[in-house]
């Protein structure tokens, strides 16, 4: 989450609005981010049995 936050935030380059379109890219990569590793570690623990 953090790593996406501050990537988009390095990449801001211009005025204020860029500010706010790099922020709701940010949002959606953590949010994504999150899906993905929570789908994942829910299958190793259910593989190795405990879930």
């Amino acid at each position: 989450v953090a790593m996406a936050g501050c990537y988009q935030g390095m990449q801001v380059k211009g005025n204020s609005e860029e500010v706010g379109l790099r922020t709701t890219i940010a949002v959606v990569q953590a949010i994504f981010a999150v899906i993905v590793l929570d789908a994942f570690f829910a299958v190793f623990f259910t593989e190795i049995g405990w879930g």
